[in-house]
């Protein structure tokens, strides 16, 4: 939602993210909305995580990572795709308000803000996936232009993987440098994913995270539901090895 303010910072600003393995990021995502259930992430109002199965959790997350880069860079797509790309015209018909836009609330309807009327929303990235997300990611030509974007550093000035908190932080020290002489390097080598193991509704004999990730990564329904987080990931990948390269 911060980049709703780019049109006006400009160039003052520096944009980053960290992408995260799409299977550990999916039973992420499948632990938090069964414990807060957060509408604008999780999309309660289509499907309560607590009674889903994950195959039906990954399915319904289908493209959720693409849609929220996509959708959340109004300048980023103008750059790549011009300004009457898809995704900018939807972003027109927000108020410009970062919260209505993720909730997916339009200019006509009422602007109560109030925590009944924000859960009652189906979120933007829901509600446009069966318009915006084909069949065949890689048929996708928005899809295709974004990711080749990402790769060759056009989106970010850093982009990092959580999986690799030591090559993601030595770039974020270099690019996006924090004040009072903290470390990027030091926060995200405490960064870890075991916390997935506590997913319920996941009766498998696992003994950690790596076990479960692998036995959701062999499984046809979710690798096929994750067709648009892999290559955004691989992207990512190569975003970072082409940053620390720059650095040398």
């Amino acid at each position: 939602s911060t980049m709703f303010l780019q049109p006006w910072l400009g160039k003052s600003c520096l944009f980053f993210t960290i992408f995260r393995e799409p299977v550990a990021r999916l039973l992420s995502s499948y632990r938090f909305c069964q414990r807060s259930r957060s509408d604008h992430l999780c999309g309660t109002i289509r499907l309560d995580a607590r009674s889903a199965t994950l195959q039906e959790w990954a399915r319904h997350q289908r493209g959720f990572v693409y849609l929220r880069l996509a959708l959340g860079n109004h300048t980023m797509l103008h750059k790549i795709l011009g300004n009457d790309n898809q995704f900018a015209i939807v972003r027109r018909t927000f108020s410009g308000n970062a919260r209505r836009f993720l909730i997916g609330k339009m200019k006509s309807v009422d602007q109560d803000d109030d925590d009944d009327d924000y859960k009652s929303h189906v979120p933007t990235w829901l509600r446009l996936a069966p318009h915006f997300l084909q069949h065949d990611a890689s048929k996708d030509p928005i899809f295709l232009a974004l990711t080749q974007a990402l790769a060759s550093n056009q989106l970010f000035s850093a982009v990092g993987i959580l999986e690799r908190p030591q090559d993601t932080g030595r770039l974020f020290d270099a690019r996006i440098p924090l004040p009072h002489g903290k470390s990027w390097l030091a926060a995200l080598q405490n960064t870890h994913h075991n916390s997935i193991l506590s997913v319920s509704s996941v009766s498998l004999p696992l003994n950690n995270a790596n076990d479960l990730i692998q036995t959701a990564s062999n499984d046809s329904i979710i690798r096929s539901a994750l067709d648009y987080d892999v290559p955004l990931y691989e992207a990512a990948q190569l975003a970072l090895e082409r940053g620390l390269s720059a650095l040398t």
